[in-house]
C-alpha cells in the first residue's frame, strides 16, 4: 500500500455518494468491479446490472461517510465506515458500509459493499 493507493480508495468512497446523490449512473456504475456484490436488506444484488437496477428505485438524498478504516492486502483492500443520509434535510438513516475493494486495469474498483442499516426512519 502506498499513499496513491490510499488516495484512490477515498476518492472512491467519496464518489460513491456525489454520483447516487446525482443520478450519474454511468459514473456510478463505474465504481464496482463488473462481478461486484451488493448486499442490503437481506438481498444480495450481482453484477452491475443488478446493482443499478436496485440502486435507481432507492430513495434520492444526500450521503455522507465517516473516515473509514482500510487494510490493504496486495490487489485487494477492506474497509469500514460510517454514513447518515438524508432524505429531504432530515436524517432518514444510519448505518456502516463493509466494503471489499479489488485493484485491475482499471484501478481500484467496490468487489463487495455490505450495507448495515441501524438507524430508519418511518415514513
Amino acid at each position: 500500500m502506498d499513499a496513491e493507493d490510499l488516495r484512490r480508495i477515498l476518492a472512491l468512497l467519496a464518489d460513491y455518494g456525489r454520483t447516487l446523490d446525482q443520478n450519474l449512473w454511468a459514473e456510478h456504475m463505474q465504481l464496482y468491479a463488473d462481478d461486484a456484490r451488493l448486499l442490503v436488506f437481506g438481498k444480495e444484488y450481482v453484477g452491475r446490472e443488478q446493482i443499478e437496477q436496485f440502486m435507481r428505485k432507492t430513495h434520492r438524498g444526500h450521503h455522507l461517510t465517516g473516515v473509514p478504516s482500510i487494510e490493504f492486502d496486495g490487489d485487494r483492500a477492506r474497509a469500514h465506515s460510517d454514513y447518515i443520509f438524508f432524505r429531504e434535510n432530515l436524517l432518514y438513516s444510519a448505518g456502516s458500509y463493509a466494503d471489499e475493494f479489488t485493484r485491475g486495469l482499471g484501478g481500484w474498483r467496490l468487489a463487495t459493499r455490505k450495507i448495515d442499516i441501524r438507524f430508519r426512519a418511518t415514513e
